[in-house]
């Protein structure tokens, strides 16, 4: 199951991605939000794709998900990782993390991502794989991976 591909999203992606969103958010959202609205996270949505580079994760040609990346020369910022429910735990998530910190220390580059609050299973899972957590808002963790300087441990808290 660890096997997957990376495609660049094209515009006849979207409804799939929303589909994808709503499907896997919906009930994050209203928990932190008190409600879900097709139309404002359709409009989000498309403000997202026009800011970062997303790309349509496939399983055996069927896509599963989507990896929102915004990159500048010294650090990644995760917007988005999101899978199918029925693609969740089954080790594909944890593959991805595992492949962008091991292109992060490649690059040289820290990663940093907002996690909801109410996504106790993603906090914990970019907790076990070495990211401290920064900052917080009312709705959402930040959180970094610092690539350590050669010789020194990594992220700790």
């Amino acid at each position: 199951m660890n096997r997957y591909e990376l495609k660049r999203y094209r515009d006849d992606d979207l409804e799939f991605l929303f589909n994808l969103l709503k499907s896997s958010m919906i009930e994050y959202y209203k928990t932190t939000f008190g409600y879900w609205n097709d139309e404002e996270e359709l409009r989000y949505l498309k403000e997202s794709l026009s800011k970062s580079k997303y790309e349509i994760i496939y399983v055996e040609n069927l896509q599963i998900g989507c990896l929102a990346l915004q990159e500048s020369q010294n650090s990644i910022f995760l917007e988005e990782i999101q899978l199918l429910p029925s693609m969740q735990n089954k080790g594909l998530g944890s593959k991805i993390i595992k492949d962008l910190i091991e292109r992060a220390i490649v690059e040289n580059k820290e990663i940093h991502l907002e996690v909801l609050k109410s996504n106790t299973r993603a906090f914990k899972l970019y907790k076990r794989y070495g990211f401290s957590k920064i900052g917080e808002n009312e709705t959402h963790f930040k959180l970094t991976y610092t690539i350590a300087p050669k010789g020194t441990t990594s992220n700790s808290e």
